[in-house]
């Protein structure tokens, strides 16, 4: 594997069976999403040798989107949270020589997740990072509570994006060593 530059991550393609591994479901639950709407971007991943090759980002993303499945609200609040967190992701790539890379601090902060549902009862998703910000997004979920949102969750993102790196990395250490 190529060490990337200090202070960031990159890794090699994965499989099927590493990616649901790394999410903690069966291939063909895997499977079954990458055949939804919610992974069409996804579907583009690489073949190599007639297999399905997934980047470090696609795993990371369905990672989270089977954590935040986990959380019981369902497809369509793991979907906003999974794109909500993957566009979080990419902004903060860093680029080294035209090639991203994550950097170890979006794995480090305390993020949470704000999930809602707008009048149309679609859910909606906001990141908040520990701190003022994240205050006055809880007062905001509060007060609209007793006006006309019947209810909000917070998820601990950062929580689930260090268990599913560390899942990645188990998969990538395991590859690598043979074992």
């Amino acid at each position: 594997m190529t060490r990337p530059p200090e202070g960031h991550g990159r890794y090699r393609p994965m499989t099927v069976g590493e990616i649901a591994r790394i999410a903690d479901v069966p291939r063909e639950t895997l499977r079954t999403w990458l055949r939804s709407e919610a992974f069409d971007t996804l579907r583009q991943a690489k073949r190599e040798g007639g297999w399905r090759r997934f980047t470090d980002f696609e795993a990371i993303t369905i990672g989270v989107y089977a954590r935040l499945l986990k959380c019981d609200l369902g497809h369509d609040a793991a979907e906003a949270g999974m794109l909500i967190s993957a566009k979080m992701l990419m902004d903060e790539w860093a680029n080294v020589e035209g090639v991203p890379y994550f950097s170890d601090t979006t794995f480090m902060s305390d993020r949470f997740l704000f999930f809602w549902r707008n009048e149309e009862g679609q859910w909606r998703a906001k990141i908040e990072i520990m701190g003022e910000a994240f205050n006055a997004e809880m007062n905001e979920r509060i007060n609209d509570t007793y006006a006309d949102v019947s209810a909000f969750s917070v998820i601990n993102l950062g929580v689930i994006l260090r268990q599913t790196f560390l899942s990645l990395l188990e998969v990538q250490v395991e590859k690598e060593t043979g074992e």
